[in-house]
């Protein structure tokens, strides 16, 4: 299965006044429910308290997110960088993610913001200014806008994230030949 995400103009998500001159990246990493549960005694004495940072630097191969910010100029899909891909501030552009999934009920997403002042140089790494969460229970129809607030790193909401989405289930009987 795969599940398209798509970030329109960022006008269209609330962010705090204060970004508005910022350059914006995003990136989508999936939480996969088994990540780091043996058993189930182990999942409930773990379940209380989860290292961010582990879950990030955890998703490996799979599911599969790739991300390209669609512009007339960079519309070319590719694995996310350390930061996401950054959002272009321009009408016409916007942000999909893909992720490809075997079980879409057992995987969140969570969506790192990340933001560079036009005062620092392009070497400079940018700051982690918030994060989201998107839940399996979200995604109830094939397509679908959702909107989930996002929070900063001190745990304030700074904003909403609208997101339309784009599920995609293989037709295994079904038989096409384009020949």
């Amino acid at each position: 299965m795969v599940i398209q995400f798509k970030l329109s103009h960022w006008r269209h998500h609330h962010l705090q006044k204060k970004y508005s001159e910022h350059r914006l990246w995003a990136k989508l990493t999936p939480l996969v429910k088994e990540w780091g549960h043996a058993n189930d005694q182990e999942l409930s004495q773990a379940e209380e308290s989860i290292d961010m940072q582990d879950v990030r630097n955890r998703s490996g191969s799979w599911p599969i997110i790739e991300a390209a910010a669609l512009t007339e100029t960079d519309c070319e899909r590719k694995v996310q960088d350390q930061f996401g891909i950054e959002y272009k501030k321009t009408e016409d552009s916007f942000v999909m993610f893909e992720a490809q999934l075997l079980n879409p009920s057992a995987v969140a997403f969570l969506v790192d913001i990340y933001a560079r002042s036009p005062s620092t140089s392009d070497n400079d790494v940018p700051d982690h200014i918030g994060m989201c969460y998107i839940y399996p229970d979200n995604l109830k129809q094939t397509m679908g806008k959702l909107q989930t607030p996002i929070t900063s790193m001190k745990f304030q909401p700074i904003g909403k994230l609208t997101v339309d989405y784009l599920m995609i289930n293989p037709s295994p009987q079904l038989e096409m030949d384009f020949s």
